[in-house]
């Protein structure tokens, strides 16, 4: 006979050190991974399951109050007891599993020591586990009497307690944009993708990196072209990535001094080329003007263009039009300014996102580059890996991609974009220095900046919502570069 579940989801443990210095001060259920919070994924995968009944713990005192609570009920539930240092990596056999659960009878548990997920079958033994457990004592499946049974399928989930797990937890997760999978184990990852094409260029770029370049980036190995996908192999680093810290609030000033002392480090030790002023005027206005158009038309032709562009007629004082317009203005008046014509080896991408940095040991590393076929296709615009760290440290692309954002209305009823974040104007300000020193113009790299997010605005169109967000951030870069033309 099946029984009603109530799911107790223990959010009280606080990550280990280790872990903090990645994430800042939260607790695991609070940790965002691709974009949602690891508690509220658990929640959308219970719901779906049909368990509405869920309880959530913050602090050690609450699990007494609990149980003191369900002991006065009359009704006699099925109680999970599940720890949000574990995070379900299968959600099929999660699903199995508590389909299983619901004509459970007795006591059982996801493994023999240190259990993360739970169940019990009265509450009189659910009271002798939160007992042992306020002892801070760890429970083994012989604390719970010699009847306790062994979950199967047991390997639904994965405990991120431990720094090791917890890496590769995230490191696994880079976005998939592509058709991309990344399969590997603890030393190695595959990255698989059906744009064959993309997957060889990725592969091929480093190989033709000169020697001097290639330790700022993971080494691509054993590149495989199958009929329907190619694929390449990396070493798994078990770095985090650096969008993953900046949007954790992790990162502090000193940390942020050392980052960018290493990155302007690569920035400078990237081979520079002379080229005619006709070949650079025209991979300027392609790389930053022409994109935009491109994409601009191609966004025209999608079913929320129509939507996208009212909430901006009626929010702001624009229409998108407009933004391209006024933005094209302010491209042909950097465009007659510019006067020295070079090219450098590239990155491509260099979004926080594609930059693996260890703050305790200083490493560095590169991934998913722009690629290359050829060595020509080494080169781009000195500003193109300047303006996608601009993305991400002016321009906030990585909380507005994690929906880390609110859009408001303020008192003229005008929309306002607002980042769910600690103040970031001292990192900005040093991160404005460091380009300074370097000897690059702040505007100019801004100006390729607005046109990042502007040509980027088809490709999130499944989220409208991002989208509002990125245009939001463009119209606001567009006024800076006018009052400072």
């Amino acid at each position: 006979m099946k029984q009603q579940i109530y799911f107790i989801y223990d959010d009280s443990e606080r990550p280990p050190f280790s872990i903090e210095t990645i994430v800042g001060d939260r607790s695991f259920g609070h940790i965002i991974h691709k974009r949602t919070k690891l508690r509220d994924k658990l929640r959308l995968q219970l719901k779906k399951e049909g368990i509405e009944e869920i309880f959530e713990i913050t602090h050690p005192q609450q699990r007494t109050e609990m149980i003191n609570q369900f002991k006065e009920e009359s009704n006699t539930p099925i109680f999970i007891h599940y720890f949000s240092k574990a995070v379900i990596v299968d959600p099929e056999k999660f699903s199995i599993l508590l389909n299983k659960i619901i004509y459970s009878h007795s006591t059982s548990i996801n493994q023999e020591n240190d259990p993360f997920m739970l169940v019990f079958t009265n509450i009189s033994k659910y009271e002798e586990y939160i007992k042992l457990l306020n002892k801070n004592h760890i429970i083994t499946r012989a604390d719970l009497g010699s009847e306790t049974l062994m979950f199967a399928p047991n390997n639904f989930a994965m405990d991120i307690s431990n720094i090791a797990a917890f890496l590769n937890f995230f490191s696994g997760g880079f976005e998939a944009r592509y058709f991309n999978e990344l399969v590997g184990d603890e030393l190695i990852l595959v990255k698989k993708s059906s744009d064959k094409q993309k997957m060889e260029k990725e592969y091929t770029y480093y190989h033709l990196l000169p020697d001097v370049m290639k330790k700022w980036y993971v080494m691509p190995y054993d590149f495989k072209a199958e009929k329907d996908y190619a694929s390449y192999t990396m070493e798994r680093l078990n770095v985090p990535d650096m969008a993953l810290q900046w949007i954790h609030n992790s990162v502090s000033i000193r940390d942020m001094e050392t980052f960018l002392n290493k990155i302007f480090s690569f920035i400078a030790s990237r081979p520079v080329r002379k080229i005619e002023r006709t070949e650079y005027m025209q991979r300027f206005n392609d790389l930053y003007y022409q994109k935009v158009l491109d994409r601009m038309n191609n966004l025209k032709e999608l079913a929320p263009f129509s939507a996208l562009n009212s909430y901006v007629v009626n929010g702001t004082t624009y229409s998108l039009e407009q933004i391209i317009s006024d933005y094209h203005e302010i491209f042909l008046q950097f465009e007659g300014e510019l006067s020295v014509y070079t090219e450098v080896i590239g990155h491509g991408d260099l979004c926080f996102s594609n930059i693996l940095y260890d703050k305790n040991s200083y490493m560095m590393k590169f991934i998913d580059t722009k690629g290359a076929l050829k060595e020509k296709d080494l080169w781009t615009d000195p500003y193109y890996d300047l303006a996608k760290l601009s993305h991400s440290i002016l321009g906030n692309y990585d909380f507005i991609n994690n929906e880390l954002f609110i859009i408001s209305l303020n008192n003229s009823l005008s929309l306002q974009l607002s980042l769910k974040s600690r103040l970031l104007t001292p990192f900005q300000q040093l991160f404005i220095k460091k380009v300074e020193e370097a000897g690059y113009d702040i505007k100019l790299i801004r100006l390729c900046e607005a046109s990042l997010f502007l040509s980027m605005l088809p490709l999130h169109i499944d989220n409208p919502r991002k989208v509002l967000a990125f245009l939001l951030n463009a119209i606001q870069i567009k006024e800076e570069l006018e009052q400072n033309v």
